[in-house]
């Protein structure tokens, strides 16, 4: 069986919606803590904590904000397609946040097609964040390890897309993967050859049936 992993914020998403969340409720300090991180000086557990703690926010206008947040919509013909046509289990792996992912995709009604959502965990008490890390690794930088979820969910061969920082590790740990913004440009500067470039999930739909011819290491489809 072939199964997806899919990224959410910038892939699913089309906007990062930690980014936007800060940009709108947080003071501007959040952007000294991004470039610790983008830096490699504090891991993404502690970036997060950090951004996070800044925030004062109440649950409607959490609900509003979420409720504005666009997705690429071919993502639900996506789900229907390699359900349909590969008997696929599809996957999102997010170092963001479950409640957010989950507030977000409810209105399209596509939570009871997909097999699991793995993300980080927050609350909202008093108008202020907790954050909680239940798929973190001591050995992995990130809040979500996407490399361990891979290898315990994946069945046989596993496609990979996605489009940031977080993806680059378990970008080289699936069979192929679907690329674009800081993904593609790693993948591409460190010359692997198991990926192409997309810009929405129907690219990824058209694309599908040609990866076997073209990619000859793709034998599974």
């Amino acid at each position: 069986m072939l199964t997806f992993f899919c990224d959410f914020d910038g892939t699913i998403s089309k906007q990062d919606v930690i980014d936007t969340l800060l940009e709108n409720y947080a003071s501007r300090q959040w952007l000294e803590i991004e470039k610790l991180w983008n830096e490699g000086k504090i891991t993404t557990r502690e970036c997060l904590d950090a951004q996070m703690a800044l925030i004062t926010i109440t649950e409607k206008e959490l609900d509003d904000f979420l409720s504005k947040i666009e997705i690429d919509e071919s993502f639900l013909m996506f789900v229907d397609f390699v359900k349909s046509n590969y008997n696929s289990k599809v996957y999102i792996l997010s170092d963001g946040f479950k409640l957010f992912i989950e507030k977000i995709l409810k209105p399209y009604g596509i939570l009871s097609k997909i097999d699991g959502i793995y993300a980080n965990d927050v609350r909202l008490i008093n108008n202020k964040f907790q954050t909680f890390y239940n798929h973190s690794k001591p050995d992995c930088q990130l809040g979500v390890c996407k490399c361990s979820l891979v290898n315990s969910l994946k069945n046989n061969k596993s496609i990979y897309i996605g489009d940031g920082r977080s993806d680059f590790c378990v970008s080289q740990t699936t069979d192929f993967v679907f690329a674009k913004g800081k993904l593609f440009d790693f993948l591409k500067e460190n010359k692997f050859k198991h990926f192409t470039k997309f810009s929405t999930f129907k690219d990824v739909i058209n694309k599908i049936p040609y990866i076997k011819e073209v990619h000859n290491s793709c034998y599974f489809l």
